[in-house]
């Protein structure tokens, strides 16, 4: 659920530039209204959202190295690990599987409506809801 939210707050955060169009950009339209509900779930720093149980210094840098792979679609950058994979996983259950964070989900009118793209996925299979054409439609269904 947090990650929901941080994936969010990362959406909207990037859209609070007043240069930006809401007709082009349709999710600036619902920072005033998405972000007191996410605010609660936000409380959390990146290091205590993620456990990385029994896992050494070597261990931690062979998958942060791992995750700067080219075959992924949005490799890890020049950015800390923690908030990448975060907003990866959180990004994934908004599109994927909305039920693990319906605390969220049932109070956002129409979510999916505002996106068109995604910008962290790195799963190979493209899964339901995830926006992956430039129209917002995916493989499972043609949004005109």
């Amino acid at each position: 659920m947090k990650a929901v939210a941080w994936f969010l707050h990362d959406q909207l955060e990037s859209l609070k530039n007043p240069a930006l169009s809401p007709e082009r950009f349709p999710l600036k339209t619902k920072i005033d209204e998405w972000e007191p509900i996410i605010a609660p779930y936000l409380t959390s720093s990146h290091d205590e959202i993620l456990s990385f149980y029994d896992w050494d210094t070597d261990t931690y840098s062979d998958f942060t190295e791992l995750c700067k792979s080219p075959a992924l679609p949005n490799p890890l950058d020049d950015e800390p690990l923690e908030p990448w994979l975060i907003l990866g996983i959180g990004e994934f259950v908004f599109f994927a599987m909305p039920e693990l964070a319906s605390e969220i989900m049932t109070k956002l009118e129409n979510p999916y409506s505002c996106f068109h793209h995604s910008y962290h996925n790195n799963i190979m299979v493209i899964p339901p809801n995830f926006p992956v054409y430039a129209n917002g439609g995916n493989a499972f269904k043609c949004v005109r």
